[in-house]
């Protein structure tokens, strides 16, 4: 068999897509009519480190248009799986790394600001937002680590269980007794500190999705933005007990990705589980904040 080459390794190649991108003709999740789909709002943390004591979800789920409210109870209950890792290292030589549980829905901690705690669904966004409003949750404050360095600490709070000392693995590359060898014998050395600040993906479409279940079949589809869907589905059908042939991901136009929608998050499961759960589609986009 062979493969005819376009050009060179690297080169550039004409691009096709870009005409109908800028007439405004793109079709990204949002753009993705499901008629009687209902709306998912997620609760999530205010907190950076805090203890969830109890949540009420009595008078939010009284009000109008609400369908379901998902808590940690009814994951657990339903047996979903957990956010995995892709990657594999060794916390020190000899030893493996630790992997810290990430439920969809955080369970007794909330370890980041921006958590999710609950999922609301309601017919309209609008009725879910104001319901997730009226879920009351009872936090306890813990102390948080702001800074890599400061999480390293002796002293430092810890943020995960299975990690107590907040280090889930350590990974050296290349020969450190070469590299001390030559600057031992550099005719002079600079050192410099510095350090990688926070950054974000502002993408032209925030990250959204659509799950529908269909109960004769058992298949479910999610449209959603994705840069590794097949790794994706795989992810996805495990946290969910599924065969792989069973869930299909439709990636319409991604509207920015950055590496940002390269990953699972919690929403693509919960909203698969709800699809099923309330037998119509369920759909959910995040905002800017």
């Amino acid at each position: 068999m062979t493969i005819a080459r376009a050009g060179r390794f690297g080169s550039a190649q004409p691009r096709s897509e870009d005409p109908r991108l800028l007439r405004g003709a793109g079709r990204y999740v949002g753009d993705i009519d499901i008629p009687g789909a209902a709306w998912a709002v997620f609760l999530r943390s205010p907190y950076a480190h805090a203890r969830i004591l109890g949540i009420d979800t009595r008078a939010a789920r009284a009000m109008p248009g609400v369908l379901d409210i998902l808590t940690s109870r009814d994951t657990i209950a339903a047996g979903l799986g957990v956010l995995d890792c892709r990657f594999d290292r060794q916390r020190r030589p000899g030893e493996p790394m630790i992997v810290p549980r990430r439920p969809l829905l955080a369970e007794d901690i909330a370890p980041h600001s921006g958590a999710p705690i609950a999922m609301v669904v309601a017919t309209t966004v609008q009725q879910a937002l104001d319901a997730a409003e009226a879920v009351e949750v009872s936090f306890d404050e813990l102390a948080p680590v702001m800074d890599v360095l400061a999480a390293v600490a002796p002293d430092a709070p810890s943020i995960w269980p299975q990690a107590p000392d907040n280090i889930s693995f350590e990974h050296e590359l290349g020969d450190a007794a070469a590299v001390d060898a030559a600057f031992a014998g550099a005719a002079h050395v600079a050192s410099l500190e510095y350090r990688i600040s926070r950054v974000s993906a502002a993408t032209l479409e925030p990250r959204a999705a659509i799950a529908l279940h269909e109960a004769g079949t058992g298949g479910y589809t999610l449209y959603c933005q994705g840069q590794k869907p097949f790794m994706l589905r795989r992810e996805l059908a495990q946290m969910l007990g599924l065969a792989e042939n069973e869930l299909r991901i439709v990636i319409p136009d991604v509207g920015g990705g950055f590496g940002m929608k390269g990953a699972n998050f919690p929403e693509y499961a919960l909203l698969l589980f709800a699809a099923r759960r309330l037998g119509r589609a369920v759909r959910w986009s995040a905002t800017r904040s």
